[in-house]
């Protein structure tokens, strides 16, 4: 054990470490850039693992990615078998070659039909209904998609619409957008949404049967692209050269989430048709970096004995523990005696009484340079 003088009660395995989302120093790192993305992210779910950033807090423009503050505030505020009717002033205004489901002025369905419109087919006429539907206008939801970032601690982020088409002053970060999915993931409803590949919608009262495809390609087995691994994603595209991507994935007891900003592409030699796309090769990349030889490990682990103390004054020793669990993703096969522990002082002395879960000390584990967990 190595003493961490000064150390207090903030969480260094967060500022110092890995976890969260905020973390400072990722496991993987920070200082190589993927191939084509100007900014992505690499997170583990279940244990709260920043796996790798590059440029994370750069502001970029996010595209369709929008669609999933929409999908969240939709699953919070709304309620799935409600009614939907479409008003000409929802869908006015969304331009004739972006993304629709072609909605029509008194067509009726339930909201549980537009998220699958609003996420497969990543729908802005969806997104727009959606929207008005929660908050009775566009203006007052996009006020509210504002609002719920700033509680998710969202710092580089302003919303314009509810969609994601290109408007001024509209911008997210790979971090930002992070947190968002990842309480979106929190709503048991929307991995059903966001990992569905095809969908039908049925007839309505206006239209016919319709049949949609989703645009992440990692999902569908007839593309070059498909990477089993993939369980939902939403992509996105300011321009050929400003694609975006979010993702997860899930394999051998890891879950992971990707973002990707601002990631060109290759093109044939007609420069039309896409030799390769970055945003799906970028996170195959980042799936490969999380998936290749690591696994989720227990660091410490509630109610472990760590040390002993005499106590002043008293009859017996006491014996500090661990007071709650802590994971972290590490290689496969790391010891022991591959990890440090520090703690915040080892000059401890108790006088009697002492009380039943009283905190003594932090204790931390390091893997290397960075700090795994905290307790």
């Amino acid at each position: 054990a190595v003493d961490l003088p000064g150390m207090t009660g903030t969480d260094s395995s967060v500022t110092n470490g890995c976890h969260s989302l905020d973390a400072e120093k990722p496991l993987l790192g920070t200082s190589d850039r993927m191939e084509y993305s100007q900014s992505a992210i690499l997170y583990e779910v279940q244990s709260d693992t920043l796996m790798y950033a590059w440029n994370p807090d750069a502001r970029m423009s996010p595209a369709s990615l929008v669609k999933i503050m929409t999908a969240l505030l939709a699953l919070e505020k709304g309620n799935l078998n409600d009614f939907v009717t479409v008003t000409p002033g929802a869908i006015q205004g969304i331009p004739e070659d972006a993304m629709s489901v072609e909605l029509v002025a008194g067509e009726v369905m339930t909201l549980d039909q537009l998220m699958y419109c609003l996420l497969v087919a990543s729908a802005n006429d969806a997104a727009a209904v959606i929207a008005e539907h929660i908050a009775g206008r566009q203006a007052a939801f996009v006020e509210m998609m504002n609002q719920r970032a700033a509680e998710l601690g969202c710092t580089g982020t302003n919303f314009v619409n509810p969609h994601g088409l290109s408007a001024a002053d509209q911008y997210t970060t790979a971090r930002d957008m992070a947190k968002i999915l990842k309480e979106a993931l929190n709503q048991e409803q929307f991995m059903t949404y966001f990992g569905t590949a095809t969908y039908t919608l049925s007839a309505t009262n206006k239209y016919s049967e319709r049949n949609f495809t989703t645009t992440n390609y990692m999902m569908l087995n007839n593309k070059a692209d498909y990477d089993y691994r993939v369980t939902g994603g939403r992509t996105g595209a300011n321009s050929s050269t400003d694609r975006v991507f979010a993702a997860t994935a899930q394999r051998n007891g890891l879950m992971y989430m990707t973002v990707i900003l601002g990631a060109d592409s290759d093109y044939e030699e007609d420069d039309y048709s896409i030799k390769t796309n970055g945003s799906f090769y970028d996170t195959r990349q980042l799936l490969d970096m999380g998936f290749d030889g690591y696994t989720v490990t227990e660091v410490l682990h509630a109610g472990q004995a760590i040390a002993q103390y005499p106590v002043i004054n008293g009859q017996n020793a006491v014996v500090a523990g661990v007071d709650q669990s802590c994971t972290t993703v590490l290689p496969q096969g790391i010891a022991a005696e591959d990890l440090t522990w520090r703690y915040a002082s080892d000059n401890i002395q108790l006088n009697a009484p002492v009380k039943l879960g009283q905190q003594l000390t932090y204790i931390q584990v390091w893997y290397g340079s960075v700090c795994v967990g905290q307790s």
